[in-house]
């Protein structure tokens, strides 16, 4: 997230709207991105732990599901993600 959101501010800009480009900064990156950052490794653990294990018990090809699986929740996220930023431009 740090790569993305730059450098945090200085102190020095700090006084007027520099206050508030700090404020968004660090709202940013702890409260965003911890949250969307949670639910997404939270979809992950549930479907492999709690879903897919369980479900593939004796399965030859166990672990190659497993893993097309967890990718296509990533590329899931990754189009909610791009849609969000590029499209709609919430993000």
């Amino acid at each position: 997230m740090r790569l993305v959101l730059g450098e945090i501010p200085k102190e020095e800009s700090y006084n007027g709207f520099g206050f508030f480009l700090n404020l968004f900064y660090h709202y940013g990156l702890v409260c965003v991105g911890l949250i969307i950052g949670v639910i997404i490794a939270l979809l992950f653990i549930i479907t492999d732990v709690f879903i897919l294990k369980k479900k593939l018990v004796g399965n030859s090809k166990q672990t190659q599901i497993r893993i097309l699986v967890l990718l296509l929740i990533a590329f899931i996220v990754f189009i909610i993600h791009y849609f969000l930023e590029k499209v709609i431009d919430v993000i």
